[in-house]
């Protein structure tokens, strides 16, 4: 008798022990992971670069960034470049 003709006579049978170790393993496994991973996620979010331009220039848009921009410091608020052409 060959080798190969050993392992086709040999099954894997499901028995209800094996069918409650793997629905167990699929749902304990997710939720440990979810539990230990949690403690690892940091959803803070700090110092995102982001730019508005204002090619309207009028007053009303000049009063819209400084209200969205209004936790920024002065200093670092209005940075002055050429008008873009395109």
């Amino acid at each position: 008798m060959s080798r190969l003709a050993e392992i086709d006579n040999q099954r894997i049978e499901a028995t209800p022990d094996s069918v409650k170790y793997v629905v167990g393993l699929l749902t304990v496994a997710p939720l440990i992971q979810l539990l230990v991973l949690g403690f690892a996620v940091n959803l803070d979010v700090e110092h995102v670069p982001t730019v508005i331009a204002d090619e309207d220039r009028s007053p009303r848009s000049r009063q819209l960034a400084d209200e969205a921009f209004s936790w920024v410091p002065s200093s670092l608020r209005w940075i002055r470049s050429p008008s873009l052409t395109i």
